[in-house]
């Protein structure tokens, strides 16, 4: 089983906010898998869920410092033994460590401080998640706190790039679940 989640924080006061860059890639992956069932919105595993037979796409509705607990719940619920090496677990979340629109996708790292991250991680072994850390660091990141600059909403000029950014990340996911996260970070961890 793959499991792919997008980090982000619910409803209408966070959409297209830093924060929610993972929401906003995994709605377009959801987009361009036709396989996949539409959105349907589980309290039980408190999450917004996508499947067909080999995968599920989960955007957690606990906000993104609680994402773990649904992550967990999705586990329980399919019965993934994340031991199993045929099982695969993939994260898409914003960095703010990262310039704006590059991407690095490696397993086995730290949170590095990412509420969210730190979440997974008290329920998922670190050592199996890929992270696709997509960076957000913009001219304006040490002119603000980080916590407001993470739900602040995107600049023209970044907003007129962001098309690019998902369908580069889209792209990267698309290859991690025909071949192999590895094969995507040898293509994708490049600076653009």
């Amino acid at each position: 089983m793959k499991l792919i989640v997008g980090l982000g924080n619910p409803g209408k006061k966070y959409k297209n906010t830093r924060h929610n860059l993972g929401y906003m890639i995994i709605e377009s992956l959801r987009e361009s898998l036709p396989e996949c069932s539409s959105w349907i919105e589980n309290k039980t595993l408190k999450s917004r869920i996508s499947t067909n037979p080999d995968l599920i796409l989960a955007e957690p509705l606990t906000f993104m410092n609680l994402s773990g607990q649904a992550i967990q719940s999705i586990s329980d619920y399919y019965k993934i033994n994340w031991e199993d090496p045929k099982n695969l677990f993939i994260e898409i979340r914003d960095d703010l460590d990262i310039p704006f629109g590059q991407m690095k996708i490696q397993k086995g790292r730290g949170p590095a401080g990412h509420k969210g991250a730190i979440s997974t991680m008290d329920f998922i072994n670190p050592d199996i998640i890929w992270q696709f850390r997509v960076g957000i660091a913009g001219t304006t990141k040490n002119q603000i706190p980080r916590e407001v600059y993470v739900l602040s909403h995107f600049n023209k000029d970044e907003q007129s790039k962001l098309p690019d950014i998902i369908n580069r990340a889209v792209e990267a996911l698309k290859i991690s679940i025909s071949n192999s996260p590895d094969v995507a970070a040898q293509q994708y961890n490049k600076k653009i």
